[in-house]
């Protein structure tokens, strides 16, 4: 590749990463990803200069998109084991994805209480729908003493 056209395509991935950062946030992972998969002429050297220059600029963060994703994901209702593996998907290495998880103000109880209370309001008295209503909330993340806590006595 010449050096013009390499410096074309560097400008482009530039602009790229930009706009894909007033989207949304995105962890380096995922752009890094998304560049290669648009931009697979570039030399990854070039694409990694690109990222640290985001990060140095403090428009890319692992840490404010992981910080993120777990608010949005809990405010809809998914527990942190959900979380984690969605995390551990964009990139975000478990030490971050923990340390994230700790510091959440999220009460999973409380929002394992409210899907419950939405989607099974019969779960206390009803066989099935209460593990019907267990079954949801494992898939979405929640552990088996929140499930348990949430749903109370099997009936």
């Amino acid at each position: 590749m010449s050096e013009d056209l390499a410096a074309l395509q560097a400008a482009k991935a530039h602009s790229a990463a930009v706009r894909m950062l007033g989207q949304r946030e995105h962890s380096c992972a995922e752009i890094r990803q998304k560049l290669r998969r648009k931009f697979s002429a570039l030399e990854i050297s070039r694409i990694e200069s690109l990222i640290e220059e985001f990060v140095e600029r403090g428009w890319l963060s692992d840490q404010r998109f992981a910080e993120v994703l777990v608010r949005s994901r809990a405010n809809r209702g998914y527990g942190p084991y959900y979380i984690r593996r969605e995390l551990a998907t964009k990139g975000i290495d478990d030490t971050r994805a923990e340390s994230v998880l700790a510091s959440a103000e999220a009460d999973w109880y409380e929002i394992a209480v409210g899907l419950i209370g939405r989607r099974f309001p019969e779960a206390d008295c009803d066989l099935r729908v209460w593990e019907k209503a267990a079954r949801f909330l494992q898939r979405r993340g929640f552990s088996g003493d929140v499930v348990r806590k949430a749903l109370g006595v099997r009936p």
